[in-house]
């Protein structure tokens, strides 16, 4: 059991794993955050029904997705309210496109990670 949770650990310290997890919570932190002033606007501004709105439903996430969420989700509100919608969404795609950058020494590093992990293992097992 103890094994176990050492390889899982160990798999988290990946690259590839960081940056997906890193670039699949500010998505859907963007998605949340998108649909939630979609409702409002439709709600307060056209006089819509909630009932007919209807909300995105997101689910089946990990904690660590839904804690970078949340604060993307709720940072957003404060940013709307202090510089906009254009200028909000301006700065949610600026850090997406930043993360995504990101991945460029992911793409670089997470072979020779696999590789290290992979000739670490088999030194152990010999």
């Amino acid at each position: 059991m103890v094994l176990s949770w050492k390889h899982m650990v160990e798999s988290l310290s990946s690259p590839g794993i960081i940056y997906a997890v890193l670039t699949s919570s500010i998505a859907l932190g963007c998605g949340v955050g998108m649909s939630l002033i979609y409702n409002t606007v439709l709600m307060e501004n056209h006089h819509w029904q909630a009932a007919d709105i209807g909300l995105i439903d997101i689910g089946g996430v990990v904690d660590a997705e839904n804690s970078v969420s949340f604060g993307v989700t709720d940072g957003m509100t404060l940013m709307v309210e202090r510089f906009g919608y254009h200028t909000a969404f301006g700065i949610l795609a600026g850090i997406l496109g930043a993360i995504f950058l990101l991945g460029i020494p992911v793409y670089i590093l997470n072979p020779k990670w696999r590789a290290y992990i992979s000739e670490r293992e088999s030194k152990q097992s010999a």
